[in-house]
């Protein structure tokens, strides 16, 4: 199993191979009430760079499915241009190009193809905390952006929100427009977030996601990418509360894909993300929470720039909101920003290792301790297909605690006196009914199940990730809800 490169919403590893675009074409839907009338799945080959779709895009594409009764469906292409410096400009040219029929990208290079309608949202250091994106959301500001699209002949089906950039320090913080002054800071492609690089003295390197540091003083990104892809390991600092920008997720559709639908499908597309808009925001904030506690445990220094330094950045920074002030909508969207972050009155979010301790994250429906009954012959069946005969200590009793985002999974073999062994430790989070779970461990296995609570069963149905028998471990049996040991 290969190191997961995360670019977007943390993804499970799973061993990528040669994918080949598609078209749209269709299949015989199933058999479901208000299924389409002619019977028919309209399949929409979509191209996304993970290794797997993130949550709240399979969230989306689930209720494409439910809201069309069956008449589409989304086929993710994972691992798009895996590995290559310009992979969201070569995924935009695909989609131009009917290699794909959708896609999604990072809003932050669309300007790289003449795109200039987001950069409103992409400003430095404006959208600074979540309690304001969501706002910006709310005002259908990302939505009215889409029509900027027009010009590359691609169609916008919506914006996704997605979590604030910060950025990395390889060998020093970097605070203060003096630290950034000579450095070289990796980036995702994207001529906004060169010009912020310049603008504090910076030389700025187009790089693949999930790159090695080496050559490199910092690189932006968010917390989740560098706890993912064991940044730890070679860097050291995090700003704490330099928010550069969020990274929404703007999903594309070519003109011949969307002319094949009808206005009640496209239609469809576009209420599916409104969806997941709101879940969204309370799935990164608890991602930035569990990533913070894991890199903190990792040794990560979090550094708070001071107000000072905040005001010399934003200051340094004038000369981008004057180029970004001469076109004449992006003035009007920035003002409208500035309105909503005046309502909002909050400072930049801040992530520190100040309190993290074990409570990496809020308290979910699912806190608790649960136990099952699990015998070995049912773990080696699922490996090797051919359960052992049973023997007097094949059976142990294992017990799973979730708590503040922290879960870990123990085992015990014998009576009540016999001593509890974790076999599972790490970090979980919840978006609608998926449940991730990461392994604290230098591979970091990721796994994401399907869940459902009646109060005092908990079931966890469709796992993906891991290793061989942990479908089992998980899935076999329900885990019941006991009180703490």
């Amino acid at each position: 199993m290969h190191t997961t490169k995360l670019r977007g919403w943390a993804t499970v590893a799973v061993v990528a191979g040669l994918i080949l675009a598609g078209t749209a074409c269709e299949s015989p839907a199933r058999d479901r009430a208000g299924g389409n009338a002619d019977g028919k799945t309209r399949v929409l080959t979509f191209a996304q760079p993970n290794d797997e779709a993130p949550v709240q895009l399979k969230a989306w594409a689930g209720n494409v499915d439910r809201r069309s009764g069956g008449s589409l469906r989304i086929e993710f292409k994972n691992s798009w241009r895996d590995s290559e410096a310009d992979y969201e400009s070569g995924t935009v040219r695909d989609v131009q190009e009917r290699k794909v029929d959708m896609a999604w990208v990072g809003a932050r290079v669309l300007d790289k193809a003449g795109v200039t309608s987001f950069q409103a949202l992409l400003a430095p250091m404006l959208v600074d905390s979540y309690d304001l994106e969501e706002k910006v959301f709310e005002a259908g500001i990302p939505a009215q952006m889409l029509q900027g699209l027009d010009a590359i002949d691609v169609v916008g089906i919506g914006v996704l929100p997605g979590p604030l950039r910060r950025v990395l320090g390889v060998r020093k913080p970097l605070v203060t427009p003096e630290a950034f002054a000579g450095t070289t800071v990796a980036i995702q492609d994207s001529a906004l977030a060169a010009a912020t690089l310049h603008a504090w003295g910076a030389e700025s390197r187009a790089v693949p996601s999930g790159a090695e540091l080496d050559g490199v003083d910092g690189y932006e990104q968010q917390l989740d990418s560098i706890l993912g892809n064991h940044y730890a390991a070679t860097a050291r600092y995090v700003t704490a509360n330099v928010n550069l920008w969020p990274r929404p997720l703007v999903l594309l559709m070519g003109e011949d894909a969307d002319k094949a639908l009808d206005d009640s499908q496209r239609k469809t597309l576009r209420d599916a993300v409104d969806d997941v808009l709101a879940p969204t925001f309370g799935a990164l904030r608890a991602e930035d929470g569990t990533a913070t506690s894991g890199l903190c445990q990792a040794g990560m220094t979090f550094t708070v720039a001071s107000a000072e330094n905040l005001r010399d950045l934003r200051k340094t920074l004038q000369p981008v909101y004057d180029q970004l002030g001469r076109n004449d909508k992006t003035s009007a969207w920035l003002a409208a920003i500035e309105e909503l972050k005046a309502a909002v009155a909050a400072g930049p979010d801040l992530a520190t290792c100040s309190g993290t301790g074990s409570a990496t994250g809020p308290q979910t429906v699912l806190d608790g301790t649960y136990q099952q009954k699990l015998v070995d012959g049912v773990v080696v069946a699922a490996c090797t297909g051919t359960a052992p005969p049973r023997s007097p200590n094949d059976e142990a009793t294992l017990e799973l605690v979730l708590k503040n985002g922290v879960v870990t999974q123990s085992e015990r073999r014998g009576g009540p006196g016999a001593p509890w062994e974790i076999g599972w430790a790490g970090t979980f989070r919840l978006f609608r009914d998926q449940i991730q779970l990461i392994q604290e461990s230098t591979n970091g296995d990721r796994l994401t199940a399907t869940w459902s609570f009646n109060g005092t069963r908990l079931t966890l149905t469709h796992l993906t990730g891991g290793r061989c028998g942990d479908n089992a471990v998980w899935t076999t049996h329900a885990w019941v809800r006991v009180t703490d040991r």
